[in-house]
């Protein structure tokens, strides 16, 4: 099976055709959550690292206004050691009221149950009660609704950029199918 003819988001050989509509809805529903894992993760990602140099360019600043008063400066360069220590403040305090350490940690937790729900999603198949899938099935779609509910949202650029990923994952995998099959073209 060619993968540019599968929808976004699935993958051939992904069910059998002997399967159950649980386990095949259960399927799906992984790849879902998977994408709202990787979404919250990218988003994890790129708080982290703002806070991360919110802190670092503070320390900067205030090791050179300590620095510079260690060196005893006078006159104009007094002000410019100032201005730094302003500065070095000014960072300090605005990097908790941006809030950008509690956003990565809100997004990892997040990343991470979305995570954990995908594998239950996709255990669904394992199951071999019908009935045990679908009191599964139900259960988990309530632990969706409340996860999402309760976890932070993702922003728009999180979703484009694994859009834009799993874009070029299926460019990369019909690229080697085509190689595998001598039609490089």
């Amino acid at each position: 099976m060619v993968l540019s003819s599968t929808k976004f988001g699935e993958y051939p050989g992904f069910m059998s055709d002997n399967q159950s509509d649980v386990a095949r809805r259960g399927k799906r529903l992984s790849v879902e959550v998977g994408n709202r894992s990787v979404e919250h993760n990218l988003s994890h990602d790129r708080y982290r690292r703002w806070s991360r140099w919110v802190s670092i360019v503070g320390a900067l600043f205030a090791a050179a206004a300590g620095a510079s008063l260690a060196t005893g400066l006078t006159g104009g360069w007094a002000k410019v050691v100032a201005g730094l220590g302003f500065l070095s403040a000014l960072l300090a305090a605005v990097e908790p009221a941006l809030g950008y350490a509690k956003q990565a940690e809100a997004h990892r937790a997040a990343g991470s149950s979305f995570g954990a729900l995908g594998t239950s999603y996709y255990n669904l198949q394992y199951l071999t009660d019908r009935e045990q899938q679908l009191k599964r099935l139900q259960e988990l779609e309530l632990q969706q609704e409340r996860l999402a509910k309760e976890s932070v949202n993702v922003e728009q650029w999180a979703i484009e950029k694994r859009e834009k990923m799993e874009m070029r994952k299926r460019e990369l995998e019909e690229l080697r199918q085509r190689k595998r099959g001598g039609v490089l073209t």
